[in-house]
């Protein structure tokens, strides 16, 4: 385990840092540790960064240099380019979004307790904690909700399609230009509109990537930041193998 590493209960972290349903970043320097989750009593891995002193050298997009392809992520990950020593990546990608449900089935919000702070499975109503619960039995309301985005997209390149891409968070908020609570209120036609402003346009993407581990079975590639490409760039889009 690093040393002096910081270690948060889940409901008590940081909502704005990239997260996917009850799964959440703890800063390490090593493999994944693991918590137990209360809810349920089930024990689950946690993933885990190899940085030393926080996210900043990876939340900040400028330190995100490396072009690749989408074939040369997933050969870095699990394919012939992969180095078992080295848990996690990052990458620039300028790829084609060919997939941004944003008005389908297809779950793109995270929900967390306002009260005690946990996300909350989205088969449930209501927060199973029981401080929330005497809330409800006091009140007669289950504490409101907190909102978070939390987007599968794929991107396609001439080598092929990345479907790990989950945009998440404050980046999320910040790429679609309104807050995941002002989402959840639009109109199905209007979350539609706002697809279709992403969906088959090229844009650069700065990519986290964490690679599969003993107790994370698929990897998971987050996107930091990503912008529209200028039209008189596509041209000079250039596949890496």
């Amino acid at each position: 385990m690093a040393e002096q590493l910081k270690l948060s209960r889940l409901e008590s972290m940081d909502p704005t840092m990239t997260h996917f349903t009850t799964v959440a970043l703890i800063v390490s320097k090593t493999t994944p540790t693991y918590f137990t989750d209360k809810m349920d009593g089930t024990q689950r891995g946690v993933l885990t960064l190899t940085i030393r002193d926080g996210l900043t050298q990876f939340t900040n997009s400028e330190n995100i240099t490396e072009a690749m392809s989408v074939q040369q992520i997933y050969s870095r990950t699990t394919g012939m380019l992969q180095d078992p020593s080295v848990v996690s990546f990052t990458a620039v990608l300028r790829a084609l979004i060919s997939t941004l449900d944003l008005d389908g089935l297809t779950p793109n919000i995270s929900r967390q307790c306002s009260q005690c702070r946990r996300f909350i499975p989205r088969v449930l109503v209501e927060c199973p904690t029981e401080m929330c619960q005497q809330e409800v039995q006091q009140s007669g309301s289950p504490p409101p909700w907190i909102n978070h985005f939390n987007i599968n997209v794929h991107f396609s390149d001439q080598s092929g399609t990345l479907v790990e891409g989950r945009l998440s968070g404050v980046t999320a908020e910040r790429v679609l230009g309104l807050s995941a609570s002002a989402f959840v209120q639009l109109p199905d036609r209007e979350k539609g509109l706002l697809k279709w402003r992403f969906l088959l346009r090229h844009f650069e993407a700065k990519l986290l990537v964490l690679k599969p581990m003993r107790m994370r079975k698929n990897m998971v590639v987050v996107v930091v930041d990503m912008f529209e490409l200028p039209v008189d760039q596509l041209s000079q889009l250039t596949c890496c193998f």
